[in-house]
């Protein structure tokens, strides 16, 4: 069996996400870099799913405009992870997203 590329924007994030080992995981988010706000990840269970790449993808407008910021995972073992990810500029929060990645270990 293949693996499969869950590619999801911000609007689609929250509730449950199942996925098999060696899916991948794709989210992008909203980042403008002018800001100084990044989106980092806050929590994971590395057991189970693990960062396998970030890119920053400016918008196609003016230098400080809109841009993503594409995170990359990849699953790596049955199990339940929440995938906690917070857009940070040192201590300053401004936004946080939760979801709940559920490996099914039967590929």
């Amino acid at each position: 069996m293949g693996v499969t590329r869950h590619e999801l924007s911000e609007a689609e994030l929250g509730g449950v996400l199942t996925l098999a080992p060696g899916d991948e995981l794709v989210l992008d988010l909203n980042e403008r870099a002018s800001t100084g706000y990044r989106w980092v990840v806050e929590q994971i269970d590395p057991a189970v799913l693990a960062v396998a790449g970030s890119e920053y993808r400016a918008g196609s407008g003016a230098p400080g405009g809109p841009a993503t910021r594409r995170l990359i995972f990849r699953a790596l073992a049955a199990g339940i992870t929440e995938l906690r990810l917070k857009r940070s500029r040192g201590d300053a929060v401004d936004r946080r997203v939760t979801i709940e990645v559920a490996i099914d270990g039967r590929s």
